[in-house]
């Protein structure tokens, strides 16, 4: 059953979403995310199927009794993310290892 405090979080979380999505967008029109990065920065090593991975990986381990991670933390992690892929080349064995260092900055 949900509380009035469950509703009061996800209103939250969308209010939080909608927010960042509104910030990404102003990044991607500075220049600050390159939307090609796939292709262009990570030659298709970091595929954007790779990226979801980590990031629906990211929300698991969020979410853990230990973690407890708010939405937004989470969400700025996944910027973060974007952000470095957009501009430097990385390994896959280091993908994993790049999503939990966002998180934790």
């Amino acid at each position: 059953d949900l509380t009035v405090a469950d509703e009061e979080d996800a209103e939250q979380d969308l209010d939080v979403f909608a927010t960042l999505t509104q910030a990404e967008k102003k990044m991607y029109q500075q220049g600050l995310i390159n939307p090609e990065y796939f292709q262009e920065v990570q030659r298709n090593v970091v595929t954007p199927n790779r990226r979801k991975i980590v990031i629906k990986w990211l929300a698991e381990v969020a979410n853990e009794p230990t973690m407890s991670l708010s939405s937004e933390t989470q969400f700025l992690a996944a910027n973060l993310l974007d952000r470095f892929l957009s501009r430097k080349p990385i390994h896959i064995n280091h993908l994993q290892l790049l999503g939990i260092t966002c998180a934790f900055i």
